[in-house]
């Protein structure tokens, strides 16, 4: 389908050889090559599917687009503000798998993502939960950096273990307890079980993690 706008030219009096177009309200940006209605439809379609995924479906509905100006579009759309978070996660996450890593941290309410840090030390991580006062609950594994930066960065939050990092810890110290050779079976085994600060969810489990 083809539209034909016919709109007003005018010049400006104090700049010679300028000439500006009527803009029509509601049908495109300035300079823009498709409409607002597509690029809302676009748009949507990328912030779900991603680039090239979004691309593939905007084709078969007969918006062709490329992946790389489907995320064009879902960069320009900017960031939703939200509240302050209260009970975040903390993992580790790739930038490119087996070079690059760095770290996730993501909202347990709401459930989706607030911020990514660059590589896996403690120190972003502590500089980013200073900058937030108002987490009172960390999901975290039990490695050093997690609860240094935890301790650290968010003293009076209260820890609680990633329930997937108990789920594949757990066999472990479990064998070995049945075969009695393990120091920590005993401490694992007494370790005193609290109610859940948050709500059960996937990422949460209702046990508090001891002091490191």
């Amino acid at each position: 389908m083809t539209l034909r706008v016919q709109v007003r030219r005018f010049r400006c009096g104090h700049c010679p050889g300028r000439i500006f177009a009527e803009r029509v309200p509601g049908l495109g940006a300035r300079k823009a090559r498709r409409s607002d209605r597509l690029a809302e439809a676009q748009t949507d379609i990328g912030m779900v599917l991603g680039g090239e995924a979004g691309a593939r479906l905007s084709r078969r509905l007969a918006m062709p687009v490329s992946g790389d100006t489907v995320l064009r579009l879902i960069r320009r759309r900017g960031t939703i503000p939200s509240p302050p978070p209260r009970v975040i996660g903390i993992g580790d996450w790739a930038w490119r798998r087996g070079r690059s890593y760095g770290t996730i941290v993501c909202d347990l309410e709401l459930r989706h993502v607030i911020d990514l840090l660059p590589g896996r030390s403690s120190a972003p991580v502590r500089d980013w939960l200073t900058a937030h006062p108002s987490v009172t609950v960390v999901s975290r594994d039990r490695s050093g950096p997690c609860a240094e930066a935890a301790r650290t960065g968010a003293p009076t939050a209260t820890p609680v273990a990633d329930r997937w990092h108990c789920s594949s810890t757990l066999p472990r110290p479990c064998a070995a307890s049945s075969s009695g050779t393990s120091p920590r079976s005993e401490a694992w085994r007494t370790a005193p079980c609290t109610t859940p600060i948050y709500a059960p969810s996937p990422t949460t489990c209702a046990r508090t993690i001891p002091p490191d």
